[in-house]
């Protein structure tokens, strides 16, 4: 007998009183009453600013010691990649709100940007800041698949800070459309497009 679904079925994680609260909240509060406000989310107009990542996982089957290197041998078994970072929130927010609109940054050199946009819900509209002689930042991770863990990670690309000709499009474009929008999200993964001018402009308008 598997011990996870008798844990699952059997033991409740949560301690008496929070079982109490939950089940008082859930007779005030049925249903109905989160998926009306569900539905009324896709009214809302959505801005989410954040940093493009390209999260690539590389599936490998451990093998055994090198003998030349003394270190662990994988045999690769398959790849495939994801839109990450602020377009995988936008993905996500698209599933409730009927307009969402991005503003990030793409590389010039490896842009990737003919997979972005294919990955990318229909209702998702972005628009990029191109960084001139640089790549779109990889994420690139070793997955060995007996028990799905992370064997190690390494990023491709330039995490430096936006240049000031940069900051410049990027805050025009900010103040053109922010006041277009009931929401705005801004998820900072700190890999160089959030500036302290931007952060200040952004905290500032909704102070």
């Amino acid at each position: 007998i598997r011990s996870t679904p008798l844990l699952n079925n059997y033991i409740d994680p949560y301690p008496e009183d929070v079982l109490l609260y939950l089940d008082s909240f859930k007779k005030k509060h049925p249903f109905t009453f989160f998926a009306n406000m569900v539905d009324r989310f896709k009214d809302l107009k959505v801005l989410l600013i954040g940093e493009t990542i390209i999260d690539q996982y590389d599936y490998v089957e451990a093998m055994d010691i090198s003998s030349k290197g003394g270190i662990m041998a994988n045999r690769h078994l398959s790849s495939e990649c994801f839109v990450g970072g602020i377009l995988a929130c936008a993905n996500h927010m698209a599933t409730f709100c009927s307009t969402v609109d991005v503003v990030s940054a793409l590389g010039t050199k490896n842009s990737h940007e003919d997979f972005i946009r294919r990955s990318l819900a229909e209702n998702v509209k972005p628009w990029f800041l191109t960084r001139e002689g640089l790549d779109t930042l990889v994420k690139q991770r070793q997955v060995e698949t007996n028990y799905f863990t992370k064997q190690s990670e390494t990023y491709h690309g330039d995490e430096s800070c936006l240049q000031e000709a940069e900051e410049e499009r990027l805050l025009a474009r900010l103040i053109g459309v922010i006041d277009d929008y009931d929401l705005v999200f801004v998820v900072d993964y700190g890999h160089g497009l959030m500036t302290p001018r931007t952060i200040d402009f952004i905290s500032n308008k909704f102070h």
